[in-house]
């Protein structure tokens, strides 16, 4: 099964790596291509540090990469600014995660 997560926050990250331990091709996307690649490079998101991420992992500012997903995981903030969606709907299924940045 294949499983995009998208927002490479923490809660993002966290589900990616949750879904490759379970067996499945997944995706990490996210927006901003600096965060991305600093992701990509040391395998590790600054949110969570110490927290490996498996070479595997497809990561990618690339919204075509999930194209075709069995799952799509939207875990991005409630602040934050539309994920582009737009033509994936029929290729996908979506499971929408509300994260939030802080509690009061």
């Amino acid at each position: 099964m294949k499983i995009s997560v998208l927002g490479s926050g923490g809660w993002g990250t966290a589900l990616s790596i949750l879904s490759y331990n379970c067996s499945h091709k997944t995706v990490l996307w996210g927006k901003f291509q600096d965060e991305i690649e600093t992701i990509k490079t040391t395998l590790e998101n600054p949110l969570l540090k110490g927290v490996e991420i498996p070479e595997n992992i497809v990561i990618t500012s690339e919204i075509k990469k999930i194209k075709n997903s069995d799952i799509v995981i939207i875990a991005t903030p409630s602040f934050a600014e539309q994920v582009p969606l737009s033509g994936l709907s029929a290729t996908c299924h979506f499971l929408l995660v509300h994260t939030v940045s802080r509690l009061p």
